[in-house]
């Protein structure tokens, strides 16, 4: 929270000379393939930080609109890539500190597993390994959310590209709901 704050400050700082903001503002980081935002405080991180406070709680809201026109005109593709990228750690993180966890859950291998876990297991390879997420042909496809990624598509539909850091947003938090059983109020 504290890297997207300070991103979206120095942002508008560049564009307008100022940045001011209060208690309510957010940062929009829309989804690619999930035709919702995910809305992020822009207040509050960096002021915790600076007092020496770490936060226990923020709010975040998820507006989801699947049948509205995603519209990314305004992107701007190096902008938007840096973004996408800070998101990438978070899921391989959560992935491997969890994991374990969630192999005891079901251990009748990583087919079994919650579609979430699936595919944050398909976001830790592509990753973690330039973009490839299977390592034999043979391997079953991940579906998460109306996508799904075959081994045939490493190649000619990357994963990485299907999605972005809005989306990645939303299957951590599915995979917080999943994982513990609470369902999170975003």
């Amino acid at each position: 929270m504290i890297a997207l704050q300070g991103v979206a400050v120095s942002t508008e700082y560049l564009l307008n000379n100022k940045a001011e903001y209060a208690s309510g503002d957010y940062l929009t980081i829309e989804a690619k393939h999930l035709v919702s935002e995910v809305r992020l405080p822009l207040f509050g991180p960096i002021q915790a930080a600076i007092k020496n406070l770490e936060q226990d709680q923020f709010d975040l809201t998820v507006i989801s609109d699947k049948q509205a026109e995603q519209n990314f005109t305004h992107e701007i593709a190096g902008f938007q890539k840096f973004v996408n990228a800070i998101f990438k750690p978070f899921i391989v993180s959560y992935h491997e500190a969890h994991k374990d966890e969630i192999e005891r859950k079901f251990p009748s291998g990583r087919h079994t597993w919650p579609d979430a876990w699936q595919m944050s297991w398909a976001v830790r390879n592509a990753a973690s390994h330039n973009g490839t997420v299977f390592d034999s042909p043979k391997r079953q496809p991940v579906s998460w959310q109306g996508i799904t990624h075959l081994p045939s598509d490493d190649l000619s539909s990357p994963l990485l590209e299907k999605i972005n850091g809005g989306d990645l947003l939303i299957l951590l938090f599915e995979m917080e709901e999943t994982r513990t059983g609470i369902v999170l109020s975003v």
